[in-house]
């Protein structure tokens, strides 16, 4: 019986003499081994994969910097076009635009009509007839030769200047526009004397002829003081 036993603890001795020398363990130990070095392998990929996912948005944004721009740029060519096209077809400026040329008309032609060089009456008959059409254009091409050395004979020079102009109606091709006008009537046959000034209102018509606004008629109006 002491035999047995002696040789049964020999025989335990080995088994921790071999396990101590290989360095095998339990397996406890070799599962504790075997679960850090997944989880470190594990860390590594999600790393690694944190790091593709990074450079993949970076590359996604990068890409679509230039559409977003030129989708910024077409708004804006959209946008701006409409305003454009509004504004070109927009009546309410198309009538003050033909408002201002009409009283634009107005003031110059009824200066030209005031205004008279008696040593030049040709130039300035033609000059009225220019700013004229309709009546008021026929009547001042007929002044006739006569009527033309009796301006001549006067021996006056008339020079008008605008003073005011309101346009009072509009419509279409027709304006009426009222002009406050200073004459200053010079006496050729006295240079010293003083010249006279006069100021008169006038009620003009216009006319819109090929795209020009001209005077078709012009009267005088009475000044109550």
């Amino acid at each position: 019986m002491s035999t047995d036993t002696s040789i049964d603890s020999d025989r335990d001795v080995d088994r921790d003499d071999t396990d101590a020398g290989t360095g095998t363990g339990t397996p406890k130990d070799a599962a504790a081994a075997t679960t850090g070095g997944a989880t470190g392998s594990t860390g590594g990929r999600t790393g690694s994969t944190d790091g593709t996912r990074s450079g993949g948005r970076r590359a996604l944004l990068v890409a679509a910097v230039p559409w977003v721009v030129l989708a910024a740029a077409l708004l804006l060519a959209v946008v701006g076009g409409r305003a454009w096209w509004f504004a070109e077809h927009d009546p309410d400026l198309d009538r003050a635009a033909s408002r201002d040329a009409a009283l634009i008309a107005a003031r110059t032609h009824v200066a030209t009509l005031t205004t008279l060089d008696g040593t030049d009456v040709d130039a300035g008959l033609e000059a009225w007839q220019a700013a004229t059409t309709g009546l008021l254009h026929d009547q001042v091409s007929e002044v006739d030769d006569t009527n033309r050395a009796l301006l001549a004979d006067i021996g006056s020079t008339s020079t008008g200047r605008v003073l005011d102009a309101a346009v009072l109606e509009l419509d279409g091709s027709t304006a009426s526009v009222m002009v406050s006008v200073e004459v200053t009537v010079a006496d050729l046959s006295t240079p010293t004397a003083e010249p006279t000034i006069k100021r008169n209102r006038f009620a003009a018509d216009l006319r819109l002829v090929d795209g020009e606004w001209l005077l078709e008629d012009l009267q005088q109006v009475a000044v109550t003081l």
